[in-house]
């Protein structure tokens, strides 16, 4: 059976953010015009690696399959949800640009992401909270203070050591920064997740918790768990399900004119981008949309730094 669609490999772009950073992305298009999916690679992976769930649903999306910073070709270094979101982001208006006759509805995106990339698409749908359709998560992580302080072997303590430089305990704001658990508030984008309960790498309560937290705040969140499966979850498996969930749902989020927005470091809409002076900050803040839809803030509600340095930054 021949391909239903094109692969274009290693197609670089530049960071809005960062310009000195080159970035890279495969960018499957399928035969008919379809909607854009964002693909996050695992916790050690590349674009590479994920190549083989990109074509599961290469015939049904223009999957964007991104290299985070730091891995594969991007440079950069790793951030663990930081600015590496907008990266990902980046690469979809890229994509947009240079594939556009091959996407059906430009405002129709989704994401998906499995261990690593799932705990990317829990921040990611908490940091841009009326940017995506909808949104999977497969073995998540959710909290990465409570994920360090698990992880007996260092297999992804080091890397944290490394990339963030502090340990939870020291900087814990640092770390719900970067926690979608700490991010659920915001959430307003359908999303399915899945978790096997004999997980070892990313143990399943990662998974309950975020459930539990998002039925109690009444989010739009559909957990499944996987009884008696491990880290390796079968995609081919679920690619079915896991893309009629997606198309399931044709229009993304509108925020609400008014309310409340958890900020971990920063957090965009559609009209503005509200940011802290770093990444290592929590607050959360009031805010306000005007009649053009631009996000403003009217008061802020916690903060160790007390509205030092916060802005918003309009139509980004």
């Amino acid at each position: 059976m021949s391909a239903t669609y094109t692969a274009h490999f290693d197609q670089m772009y530049r960071s809005s953010r960062e310009p000195n950073l080159v970035l890279c992305t495969d960018v499957y298009v399928p035969e008919r015009p379809a909607p854009l999916l964002l693909l996050f690679h695992g916790w050690h992976g590349t674009r590479v690696s994920s190549r083989k769930t990109a074509e599961l649903f290469a015939d049904r999306f223009v999957v964007v399959n991104v290299d985070m910073r730091g891995r594969g070709k991007s440079t950069g270094t790793p951030d663990v949800n930081g600015w590496e979101l907008l990266d990902a982001v980046d690469a979809l208006q890229f994509a947009k640009g240079e594939f556009g006759r091959y996407i059906s509805h430009p405002e129709r995106m989704y994401c998906l992401g499995g261990s690593g990339g799932g705990g990317n698409v829990y921040a990611l749908l908490g940091k841009f909270p009326d940017l995506f359709t909808a949104g999977v998560a497969l073995c998540g992580i959710s909290d990465y203070a409570a994920w360090y302080r698990g992880d007996e072997v260092g297999e992804f303590r080091d890397d944290m050591d490394e990339w963030l430089g502090v340990h939870p305990d020291d900087a814990p704001d640092l770390y719900r920064s970067r926690s979608g658990i700490h991010l659920v508030e915001n959430l307003a984008t359908p999303l399915l997740t899945y978790h096997g309960d004999a997980d070892p790498r990313v143990p399943v309560e990662m998974g309950r918790r975020y459930a539990a937290r998002a039925r109690e705040l009444g989010k739009p969140v559909t957990y499944v768990e996987l009884p008696g499966v491990g880290h390796g979850i079968d995609q081919k498996a679920l690619a079915g399900d896991i893309a009629d969930f997606l198309l399931r749902h044709e229009k993304p989020p509108e925020l609400d004119r008014q309310g409340r927005l958890h900020v971990g470091g920063y957090v965009q809409a559609r009209r503005g981008r509200i940011e802290l002076p770093s990444l290592a900050e929590f607050t959360v803040v009031e805010y306000s949309l005007d009649e053009r839809g631009n996000v403003d803030v009217r008061s802020q509600l916690e903060s160790a730094q007390e509205k030092r340095g916060l802005r918003v930054i309009r139509s980004v």
